[in-house]
């Protein structure tokens, strides 16, 4: 599909290249033709409506000063108008009524500086302070020298634009964020007022200089009755225009926090419209529906066609499922476009279970991971191995004890997002297909065809990733589930469900090292070796915000208050729950004198916990700590000098080394090792 360029001069911030600051590349808040578009959000019958704000042509003189005559249009209706002139970075307005001139913006301040200005609301001087002076990196680039014809001359730079965070003095958390060029966030004569959140609320839209050139867009609400999320919506090409259909043919795809809307719009002939994204929760918390409006302003013509159109919307959380409604209120599921995570990775390693339905306790476990590389067919394989542990009353002990209870399963390779199978006789096959579109068919060992669902998240406890369900193509009833990264819901060889097992397995967790990508906790585990006799303690973490937020909405609020984060141990293992997190984190882990035995990055959006190794710590008490540059989570737990109790399976092939995992090693590693049969600990 031909995607409509949106900007000409904001560029996408995907751009790399960065521009240093110089002095001439200042853009200016007050010039001719500029617009302002602000979404204002009452608890009125107008929920949400619009104010527009225009700087035309010509300058009128006062008391020696030019200054330009703001128009203000609220709903189409000119409300009135103010004077505005800009000097030295400083941005002053002129009150007829008081004959005097007062600051609004100064964007010559740097950190740590005050200033004054009038506040209309309290009638009365006010003093701001500069909290910090930074790039706006939540926006798009924009060209240096922007009024420079030099820019031209092939060597064209972009940078982000500069943002100053002031509060007031007498009250640290009326903080607004002014953006050069552009003013606050909330409009550009948002600095004269401090609006609370519950009487009306205004969010800058965008910034147009002309009908194709934006300086600042997209918007996203935050308000008492949920969040807004907006953009406009540009014209493309014109085709055919059938009344019968004429509901718009768009498509979602989510790509991290940015949702992609694309395809063929109904549009007023005229350009002043914009996308619309009311966002609301279901009573499931992981589905949130989008309501897609399209609204506009500004005179319109007595036309519509149907238009090719290409946009991107920000704000969203990748991590619930989204619905879009549009205007004839049918349903869209908005595809989760993730970054892929490959099923073949170094140190990955699914554990599988199964249990008697009656009791809930798992009774068998399979532990499965690659044992190194091999070359079948020419390809570069790696082999799988599986380590079993059965308990004495699982029905099919004596059958399965008949085997080796560690043994060569085959050997896996992937390319092009499909995973392909060896088994132990060398006969291939394709257990996965992760590139599959929705509505594509799958066969496996001539069996099918499968359905493929949707691309989804945030559907699944213990998982992050993105998933999608497989479908009997009769009927279409749900067979199984397949989770990108991980395979199969019922473990990594299991890619349809055909339903005749006796006692039917499914997949306890899946590990990459410490990181843990998928976890299922809700069943009671015997057959791990270990376990029986593990003292198991839990504790939670303690959360502190490292720097004073600025007042959260209502539904940040809630959120936080439901917050969780906790951590249990044994004396094997620490384990970190980490579904709550979803930034990147350090984690450090410190002994009783301050020492750091343990410290890691992680990305919490992309796993849902970790499990560190603590059995070659002394004993004593240990402190955790989880932070990034907002906040932090800290934790305590023990450890003590206790035995461990062992399965003679991990003994059985002589001179072996094995981690608890049943993982058979090269050599030893530090932390705790299995050689024959016996604990081995290096340091």
């Amino acid at each position: 599909m031909k995607r409509t360029l949106l900007l000409i001069v904001c560029v996408l911030a995907s751009i790399s290249m960065q521009a240093q600051e110089e002095s001439n590349d200042y853009l200016p808040l007050v010039e001719e033709s500029k617009h302002w578009h602000v979404v204002r959000s009452t608890s009125g019958p107008d929920h949400v409506y619009e104010v527009d704000f225009y700087l035309p042509s010509g300058i009128e003189e006062i008391y020696g000063n030019n200054y330009y005559k703001m128009k203000v249009n609220i709903k189409n209706t000119e409300f009135g108008s103010y004077l505005l002139r800009e000097e030295d970075r400083k941005i002053y307005i002129f009150d007829n009524d008081t004959q005097k001139e007062y600051l609004v913006f100064d964007y010559s301040l740097k950190e740590g500086d005050t200033y004054e200005t009038y506040s209309y609301e309290e009638q009365k001087m006010v003093t701001y302070k500069v909290l910090s002076v930074g790039d706006y990196t939540e926006g798009p680039q924009v060209k240096c020298y922007r009024n420079d014809e030099q820019a031209n001359n092939g060597t064209t730079q972009y940078r982000y634009l500069r943002k100053w965070t002031v509060c007031r003095t007498d009250n640290e958390m009326l903080q607004k964020t002014w953006i050069e060029g552009v003013g606050s966030l909330e409009g550009p004569l948002a600095n004269l007022y401090d609006e609370r959140p519950i009487s009306s609320v205004s969010y800058l839209a965008y910034v147009q200089y002309n009908e194709n050139d934006y300086l600042y867009l997209p918007f996203t609400i935050n308000d008492e009755f949920g969040q807004v999320h907006g953009c406009n919506l540009p014209k493309g090409k014109e085709d055919y225009f059938d009344w019968e259909d004429w509901h718009h043919q768009l498509s979602y795809e989510l790509e991290g926090d940015r949702l992609h809307v694309y395809g063929k719009a109904i549009l007023n002939c005229g350009s002043n419209y914009y996308a619309c994204f009311i966002e609301e929760q279901t009573d499931d918390p992981l589905v949130h529906k989008l309501h897609f409006e399209m609204q506009g302003f500004g005179p319109s013509a007595n036309c519509m066609g149907l238009y090719e159109t290409d946009f991107y919307v920000s704000g969203f959380d990748p991590n619930i499922n989204y619905i879009v409604i549009d205007n004839l209120e049918d349903e869209h599921p908005v595809i989760n476009k993730m970054a892929y995570r490959p099923m073949i990775e170094d140190g990955k390693v699914w554990k599988v279970g199964s249990t008697l339905i009656r009791d809930n306790v798992v009774k068998f476990v399979g532990y499965y991971y690659f044992d190194g590389d091999t070359i079948i067919g020419g390809k570069t394989c790696k082999k799988v191995m599986r380590q079993r542990y059965v308990t004495p009353d699982y029905p099919d002990y004596a059958i399965v004890m008949q085997y080796p209870l560690l043994e060569y399963m085959g050997a896996w390779y992937e390319e092009d997002k499909k995973v392909y199978f060896y088994n132990a006789n060398g006969s291939k096959t394709m257990m996965y297909d992760f590139s599959l579109d929705t509505d594509d068919t799958f066969m496996i060992y001539g069996y099918g065809p499968y359905g493929v669902g949707p691309r989804l998240t945030g559907g699944i406890k213990g998982f992050k990733g993105v998933y999608r369900d497989l479908l009997w193509y009769i009927g279409g009833s749900r067979c199984t589930t397949w989770l990108e990264g991980v395979g199969g819901i019922d473990g990594p060889t299991v890619s349809v469900y055909y339903g005749y097992e006796n006692h039917p397995i499914f997949l306890m967790s899946c590990t990459v090292g410490d990181e843990v990508i998928y976890l299922n906790d809700e069943y009671e585990d015997v057959a791990t070796p270990g376990d029986n006799d593990a003292k198991k303690g839990r504790f939670d973490f303690t959360h502190t915000v490292k720097e004073k937020p600025r007042a959260p909405t209502r539904n940040e609020a809630e959120a936080s208050e439901t917050k969780s984060l906790y951590g249990e141990y044994t004396e094997r293992q620490l384990s970190i729950n980490l579904n709550p997190l979803d930034d990147a984190y350090s984690v450090r882990i410190t002994d009783e004198t301050g020492k750091t035995v343990y410290e890691k990055a992680v990305n919490a959006g992309n796993i849902v916990g970790l499990n560190i190794d603590i059995s070659a710590y002394t004993e004593g008490r240990y402190t955790v700590t989880m932070e990034n540059s907002q906040e932090s989570f800290t934790g305590e737990f023990n450890v003590e000098t206790t035995g461990i109790s062992l399965t003679p399976a991990l003994s059985q092939r002589e001179g072996a080394i094995y981690n608890l995992q049943g993982q058979r090693l090269k050599s030893l590693q530090k932390g705790l090792n299995i050689v024959n049969g016996r604990k081995i600990v290096v340091k």
